[in-house]
């Protein structure tokens, strides 16, 4: 982040992960370079910064949403299963947190090993409080043997995960195992090319030779064209301060059927989110 300062940048776009996107944040904020679309929810990141301009909405708002949904469907014995670290065990305690607050109690939860080599025990441990629901903050490896094991176990109960899974790499990983699972997704559906943003997108994907459409791919999509949108309104030779000034005049605006939204104090981005269920074959419904 500094050297790209040091070498002129007006502004950085979507470093990848928590960890780099704290570090990208503090950086933008000493050296008053704009951060645009860090890819991570977590709070740290997404909470108001003056060059902070996140796209995508935060992780707790994701599980809010996931709670929201089971209790609307009569799901509401949720347990959760995350892997053993500060960050999937912080989603964890949200979660608990937005069940409490519907007035009722997490079944119960487990923490899986980094590597997913306890996956089998968590299974049965979790097996036993017989949720309905089991919403998951894990990586794909650990998701996958957690998933496959509770299958095995003869247990059963709904997956949920926050938008971090790879549906398509869990369905290589276990086959149709992974059919029923919902994900929660932080852009529209990226073959809806009835939206204009997906048929520009498909449009710029098919310029490039590249046919296999993602939610991964079209969120970076979009998170380029706020920046180039920001750059086009800052105008030819436009330093940091300008395109944050030019960030921040961007209200209410339509990316293409989406919408972000950032003023001075108030850096919202994206309100967007859907859940998506892995079908067998390893595509998506909504």
């Amino acid at each position: 982040m500094r050297k790209f300062a040091q070498e002129g940048a007006t502004a950085i776009l979507m470093p990848i992960g928590t960890t780099s996107s704290m570090g990208a944040l503090k950086a933008a904020n000493e050296l008053k370079v704009p951060l645009v679309a860090p890819y991570t929810g977590a709070g740290p990141v997404v909470k108001f910064t003056e060059y902070g301009f996140p796209v995508r909405i935060s992780f707790d708002e994701e599980y809010g949403r996931i709670v929201n949904h089971l209790f609307t469907v009569g799901l509401d014995r949720i347990g959760f299963a995350h892997n053993d670290n500060p960050g999937a065990r912080s989603a964890m305690e949200s979660t608990r947190r937005f069940i409490e607050e519907r007035g009722h109690k997490m079944q119960g939860s487990v923490a899986i090993a980094q590597d997913g080599s306890d996956a089998e025990q968590r299974a049965k441990e979790l097996a036993v409080f017989r949720p309905n629901a089991i919403v998951l903050s894990a990586t794909n490896p650990v998701a996958a043997k957690f998933i496959k094991a509770y299958r095995a176990a003869g247990a059963e109960a709904r997956f949920y995960s926050f938008s971090f899974l790879n549906g398509r790499g869990l369905h290589k990983a276990i086959g149709d195992e992974a059919a029923g699972v919902v994900v929660s997704q932080v852009v529209p559906y990226p073959w809806n090319a009835a939206m204009p943003v997906i048929a520009e997108y498909q449009a710029a994907m098919k310029k490039i030779g590249e046919k296999d459409f993602s939610y991964g791919s079209l969120e970076g999509y979009l998170n380029a064209k706020v920046l180039v949108e920001a750059l086009r309104r800052a105008g030819p030779g436009a330093s940091p301060e300008a395109v944050k000034k030019a960030l921040e005049s961007m209200s209410s605006y339509d990316l293409g059927g989406v919408f972000v939204k950032y003023a001075p104090g108030q850096h919202t981005g994206m309100t967007f989110s859907e859940l998506s269920m892995i079908r067998k074959g390893g595509g998506y419904t909504r």
